[in-house]
Parts: C-alpha cells; structure tokens; sequence
C-alpha cells in the first residue's frame, strides 16, 4: 500500500468532514504558494525544456518514474544541477499524482487505461497537462482529451504546444480556470505565452 492509499485509508478511519469547495485558482492565489507540478511519461525534447525551467523557478517537481527510466535519468540530472530545488521521485504513478497539484503528462499517449483507472481517486479537482513536442491536429486533440474527461471526471485538462521559439508556448483547453493558473507558471518559467490575449491572466 502506498502512501496516497493509507491517507485515504486514514482519512475513512478518522471520519474526516467534507470541506466547502473553494475554487483551485483562488486557494493557490489566496495560499501564495508554488504548486507541485508531476511529470508522467516519456522525456522528451519539451518535458526536459519545460522541468528545467520549472525547477529554475523553484517549483517542486515530482517525477513518476521506475530507476533508469527516462523520466528517471531527467529528475537525477536536474538534481545535480540545482541540488538545492524540491526535487523527488515516486515509483508509485497513485501516491505521485496524490502529491501534486497539477499532473503532467508528457506525451499524451503514455496514458494508458490502467493508469489513468489507478490515478482517478487522487486527481479529483486537480489539472492534467498533455504536453506535447508539435501542435496536434484538432481531431487528434479532441480525441486525446476525450479519453482523459471520460477517465477522469473531475479534473480539468490543458493542452501545451511549445512554439517555434524554445521561450514559447501556446496554451489551450477547454476549462476556464485552469489555463489562467498554467500560463501565468509558464510565465514565471520564463515563457512567452503565444495566445495569451485570449486568457486572462
């Protein structure tokens, strides 16, 4: 049992009372605090670019990951370079995901069923990220995107295409929150945000 199953083990023991629902963008902006951001899949080209801005600015990094896997090697090296940054870990996709605030999923086809079954109970209310290399095409979006809400309910999915220049990237969803509280972490990691006009941030 992993430790995001023995605090909702706990958390059954122990009665806990349901609290109001407090809007994610509001917490996290009334908190002050840096959101845990997970990263899930394979470590390519824009995962590798997007974790080292990210632990740049000093955000607490999770990756998901067996030893000597790519995601593995990745958290291992940003480690060494910045051995002062909040940087773990996890084997456990289910304890890894129940840490976060925001998932990552680098790419979207790392998502298998099993996966996203295993994670559902701990991503409730939380923003899933599909990170990808190159725009998509809308069809291809769309498709990717269904079988996340369907998975997993009650989240809040965002799409990310890096554009031509390293220092930029396009944000697109089909969630009002969450594309505000991704572009303005992109922003603090140093990115350009291409449509930001039609978010506001």
């Amino acid at each position: 049992m992993c430790d995001a199953d023995q605090c909702f083990l706990l958390a059954y023991i122990i009665d806990r009372r349901p609290c109001r629902y407090v809007p994610l963008h509001y917490q996290l902006k009334k908190m002050r605090v840096k959101e845990t951001i997970a990263f899930i899949g394979a470590a390519d080209n824009s995962c590798k670019e997007l974790s080292n801005r990210l632990a740049s600015a000093q955000y607490p990094l999770i990756f998901v990951a067996n030893e000597g896997e790519p995601l593995a090697i990745l958290s291992q090296q940003i480690s060494d370079r910045m051995p002062q940054g909040d940087i773990s870990r996890v084997e456990c996709a289910k304890e890894g995901c129940w840490q976060a605030d925001i998932i990552i999923f680098c790419p979207l086809q790392d998502a298998d069923a099993a996966l996203l079954q295993k994670i559902e109970a701990v991503t409730t209310r939380k923003i899933l990220v599909h990170l990808s290399d190159k725009k998509d095409s809308g069809q291809s979006f769309f498709e990717g995107s269904k079988i996340f809400r369907e998975a997993l309910p009650n989240t809040q999915f965002v799409q990310l295409f890096p554009g031509t220049d390293p220092e930029t990237m396009q944000v697109e969803n089909f969630d009002d929150e969450a594309p505000v509280i991704i572009a303005q972490i992109l922003k603090e990691a140093g990115y350009t945000i291409l449509n930001e006009q039609k978010i506001s941030i």
